[in-house]
């Protein structure tokens, strides 16, 4: 007899016991941990209505330009690290590896021109910014300690099975742990205070599983042409900022307790109102019709067309 499809609810009745479900209503009635990513808290955090419609009602939308794009992004940043794991010694080389082709790494997806020139700037933005970072650390901290692992672990509190796949982790030349996180599009105040929110997300991980504390964040942003921010970040205690040729700008600063408390208050908070199924929708005429795939649900209740799903929805979903 062969073993149940992944994912089907036959391997969920023998692997959700330790696995999880993401969906909070299958977890909870079967008695299953909830299993939560670093976006899916995010999300939460943002609007639990949106988790919502993702995880409960488990509509998935396709990927757009911008996300193809930044999975290319992290795939040069992931190609990087692989090379010098196995080549190691000397940085220039693997420099003029040849990556700019971000068809290949998205092969059923759309690739113009326009889009390959945006790539294309932004790896070679990338790889100034981790020259720099080899040059002020020196060889034997560029290598990072993991990259790209996909981990998950379980909350000492809630039952919820927290999962994350970290761009990088390295060890400064001080001894403590760094937490890299690339961000492709522009770079705002706002950007930067939501990684850092997720960079807690992923400190905290680390720490459940055992590792050790990690001090320093470190944020890529290939695409950032904002000199008001560099300026500003610059100007802070606690934080190195250099920046590229022509973009690209990468920031390292300490963890601080603030940061850390903040993130473990909305992790609180979001794993409680998944668990007590608080939904509420938090709209906004502008972000909500420019970036959110469930506007259109969404507005139709505002407007009285149409009655709220969260109280419509019932258990016997289909698997």
């Amino acid at each position: 007899m062969s073993p149940p499809k992944k994912y089907s609810r036959e391997w969920f009745e023998i692997h959700g016991p330790e696995h999880g479900h993401a969906n909070p209503i299958k977890a909870q009635n079967n008695d299953w941990p909830v299993r939560m990513s670093k976006s899916q808290f995010m999300t939460y955090i943002s609007c639990p209505r949106k988790y919502w419609w993702s995880n409960v009602a488990e509509i998935r939308t396709p990927q757009n330009h911008y996300m193809v794009h930044g999975t290319a992004v992290h795939r040069a940043l992931e190609n990087l690290y692989g090379l010098w794991r196995e080549e190691g010694d000397d940085f220039t080389p693997l420099m003029e590896k040849d990556w700019e082709d971000g068809s290949e790494h998205q092969p059923h997806t759309e690739w113009d021109h326009e889009k390959q020139g945006i790539y294309t700037g932004s790896v070679e933005a990338l790889r100034e910014l981790e020259e720099e970072r080899l040059r002020r650390w020196g060889a034997e901290h560029f290598e990072p300690v993991e990259f790209e692992i996909k981990h998950a672990v379980k909350h000492p509190e809630h039952n919820f099975i927290l999962v994350g796949k970290i761009d990088g982790v390295h060890r400064h030349p001080d001894g403590g742990l760094v937490i890299t996180e690339l961000k492709t599009g522009k770079a705002t105040k706002g950007k930067l205070s939501k990684t850092r929110k997720e960079l807690c997300y992923y400190r905290y991980m680390l720490s459940l599983l055992g590792q050790d504390e990690a001090v320093y964040f470190y944020y890529l942003f290939p695409e950032c042409t904002n000199l008001d921010l560099y300026h500003e970040l610059d100007a802070k205690k606690d934080t190195e900022v250099w920046l590229g040729t022509t973009q690209g700008m990468a920031v390292l600063e300490k963890v601080t307790k603030r940061s850390v408390n903040a993130m473990h208050k909305s992790l609180d908070k979001a794993c409680e109102g998944i668990v007590d199924d608080l939904w509420d929708m938090k709209w906004n005429d502008y972000f909500c019709s420019e970036w959110c795939e469930f506007n259109l649900s969404c507005e139709s209740q505002l407007l009285g067309i149409d009655g709220d799903p969260t109280q419509l929805y019932t258990a016997d979903e289909e698997w």
